[in-house]
């Protein structure tokens, strides 16, 4: 158990919340479009089988999707190499959750489902614990206001517990490479959400980079018939 604590419930939140603090929840968003093409990278290393041309173009075009929001649609950030180390850190976050997510599909079934979470979702808490304590030694510690516990408790139960538990849930019944399309959503409703309670706006080379990442997405996950 302690490997699928180790990838999906430990770093990956944590990798997110620190690259949220300088970038921006859309940016967020939109990496969560290069997850259903990091699935099937992963899954063709795993088990050793070259990706397909379709597959292999697909990773292309997200590629260029992802390198196109991160440089913020300007070749000379790229040039000057003045990446925001955030969106990096947020892409690293969105290829260990991929990892994760073809992990899940192959969990063992010694464990009932509700027990596999619990099991891993314990391990890593214990594994985030240490971070804690040492922010809390170096850095303090303030006694949460009541908005922050509020916004605690709904991250706590809603994105976290709810949102993972249905997703194992439907990795379970669909398999990995289906499941990941659904992150497609993702951007719809950040965007949104963005654009009215914290007043981001959508840039055209947001609009340019869904479309690399959504159309190598779909590229890549195409399955040809078999002979």
């Amino acid at each position: 158990l302690a490997p699928y604590a180790i990838v999906g419930f430990a770093p990956q939140t944590l990798l997110t919340y620190a690259g949220l603090e300088g970038s921006s929840a859309i940016n967020l968003a939109l990496f969560n479009s290069a997850i259903p093409v990091l699935i099937v990278a992963i899954a063709a290393v795993a088990h050793r089988r070259r990706p397909r041309l379709l597959e292999s173009v697909g990773l292309a075009l997200s590629l260029a999707g992802v390198v196109a929001i991160v440089a913020r649609g300007r070749w000379s950030t790229l040039a000057s190499l003045s990446v925001n180390p955030h969106d990096l850190v947020i892409l690293v976050a969105m290829g260990v959750w991929a990892g994760y997510t073809v992990m899940l599909a192959a969990r063992p079934p010694t464990l009932s489902f509700h027990a596999f979470m619990f099991a891993a979702g314990a391990l890593g808490l214990a594994m985030i614990a240490p971070f804690v304590a040492w922010e809390a030694l170096h850095a303090g510690f303030a006694w949460p206001a009541p908005a922050a516990l509020a916004a605690t408790a709904y991250l706590a139960l809603l994105p976290t517990l709810v949102a993972m538990l249905l997703f194992a849930r439907g990795i379970e019944r669909v398999g990995p490479v289906q499941a990941g399309l659904f992150t497609h959503l993702v951007p719809v409703f950040a965007a949104l959400l963005a654009t009215i309670t914290l007043d981001e706006r959508l840039q055209a080379y947001h609009a340019v980079g869904f479309a690399l990442v959504a159309g190598g997405a779909v590229l890549g996950c195409l399955r040809p018939e078999r002979e």
